[in-house]
């Protein structure tokens, strides 16, 4: 059986994107109008990748990815948000649940196909691994530890810079376009 990608979108143009990018990567998509039926379709199925837009239907994106992140058969899934410049979403927060990547809309094919891709080389190593199981309730270290990650998004411009100050938070969301950093990706 192929591996999932939910996507809880509106959009048509995103979910077609998605199914464009991920079916030569051997995933299956299943579409979403609103966070509440993707919740209930997690419940029950075991999604590799949810998308979900900031601005969900029925649900805020906060809401979503705490129900997510209480289900323990998803603790391996990845979880990206999509948002627009508009949108002010509390990235230190979402990712305390689970959210590993936060695209601006519109979304760039190229990085959300290295994102996909990423996530089926992790699930592959994982498999036979084990990966980093998410815990509840939240938990603060009350280090600045976990904003190096390497998923921090970085602006168009800072990706082929070398980092200077690593230790540094990483830039929150602004007007200019923003490419992330997958976990396993080679620079």
């Amino acid at each position: 059986m192929p591996s999932l990608i939910f996507v809880v979108d509106s959009s048509p143009a995103v979910c077609r994107l998605v199914e464009q990018l991920s079916a030569p990567e051997r995933f299956e998509v299943i579409r979403f109008q609103d966070g509440s039926a993707a919740l209930e379709a997690a419940r029950q199925m075991n999604p590799t990748m949810i998308i979900a837009d900031y601005q969900m239907s029925n649900i805020m994106l906060f809401g979503f990815c705490k129900e997510i992140h209480e289900l323990d058969h998803l603790s391996e899934t990845s979880l990206i948000a999509l948002v627009n410049l508009a949108d002010r979403p509390d990235e230190k927060l979402l990712r305390t649940l689970g959210v590993t990547t936060f695209f601006n809309k519109p979304i760039q094919s190229d990085d959300l196909l290295m994102n996909i891709k990423s996530v089926q080389q992790h699930q592959a190593v994982g498999s036979s691994k084990g990966l980093k199981r998410r815990s509840w309730p939240l938990t603060s270290t009350g280090s600045d530890e976990d904003d190096d990650a390497p998923n921090s998004i970085l602006s168009t411009t800072e990706i082929d810079e070398p980092a200077e100050d690593q230790a540094s938070s990483p830039p929150l969301l602004t007007d200019r376009p923003h490419r992330v950093d997958i976990a396993n990706r080679h620079r």
